[in-house]
């Protein structure tokens, strides 16, 4: 599950916690002080009442979990882990680390999906104008030609009209394809349920180019992930499920989960990750 707050909020409170922790600041006043600090309102709330769960009695991880719209699961077991070690302020760091290169890579994923949509949307705009303005104006203006001035009428139309031709059947498709990448675009993100959802997710794994890109990425976030999570003492298999919970993707979380029955049935994890078509 996502967070249901901005980024923002979230890293500022992991990063502020983990550095209470580290000098003995006990977590209940900590907490408070965050409440009046942050911007967003509901946000806010939820850490009054963390505040108030920890001043009852709850653990840590216990006050964190009554709030599961706000923290992602992955965060919720972490922590739960690092406490059940007795390694929470080296965990909150984790968490922190975690955190950042998620959404670094989130922005540069962004990034790139981004320019090329761009670029259909510029070429498709321009052709669309071309042909639905300039060449109906055009071609207006050669019917009040003269026809004593036929020479002209077929200069214009071999200077106009010919290269406008040419450029419609281009232009059509790249608006054919934006649409498409439009509507796509916006199924997904409204989509995800049921096998629609899953529908997507594996479309998003085989797409040309962009299918290998996404494959890159979601390996690039679990050897981070898993890297920072098994710095915190967290044994290899239930890693591998916290790093499961950091991914929409259901594909890309399914082939996690059978790498962790396969790394506990005693092989090891180059074996296990070679068995499953997901990481390049």
């Amino acid at each position: 599950m996502q967070p249901k707050f901005p980024f923002d909020d979230l890293l500022l409170f992991t990063q502020h916690v983990g550095a209470a922790m580290k000098v003995g600041v006990p977590l209940h006043p900590t907490i408070e002080i965050l409440a009046g600090e942050m911007v967003n309102r509901k946000f806010r709330r939820t850490l009054i009442q963390v505040a108030a769960d920890l001043k009852a009695g709850a653990t840590f991880h216990e006050a964190l979990s009554k709030e599961p719209r706000t923290f992602p699961d992955y965060y919720l077991r972490t922590l739960k882990a690092g406490e059940a070690a007795g390694s929470l302020p080296e965990t909150m760091e984790q968490l922190v680390d975690i955190l950042q290169h998620n959404f670094i890579l989130s922005q540069k994923l962004k990034k790139a999906f981004a320019y090329p949509l761009v670029i259909l949307l510029i070429l498709g705009c321009m052709g669309l104008f071309y042909t639905s303005l300039v060449l109906p104006t055009v071609e207006s203006v050669m019917d009040e030609v003269k026809a004593g001035e036929d020479w002209l009428t077929g200069d214009i139309e071999a200077a106009v009209v010919m290269p406008a031709a040419h450029a419609y059947f281009p232009a059509a498709i790249v608006s054919i394809v934006l649409i498409i990448g439009i509507l796509f675009f916006l199924a997904r993100r409204f989509v995800r349920a049921g096998w629609c959802g899953l529908t997507f997710d594996r479309i998003d794994l085989n797409l040309p180019f962009l299918g290998v890109f996404t494959r890159y990425a979601i390996a690039s976030r679990l050897t981070r992930s898993l890297a920072s999570i098994l710095r915190c003492g967290i044994p290899l298999p239930e890693a591998l499920g916290l790093c499961a919970d950091m991914f929409e993707n259901r594909i890309a979380r399914s082939s996690l989960l059978k790498t962790r029955e396969t790394v506990e049935k005693g092989e090891t994890l180059g074996t296990a990750m070679l068995s499953e078509s997901l990481f390049p």
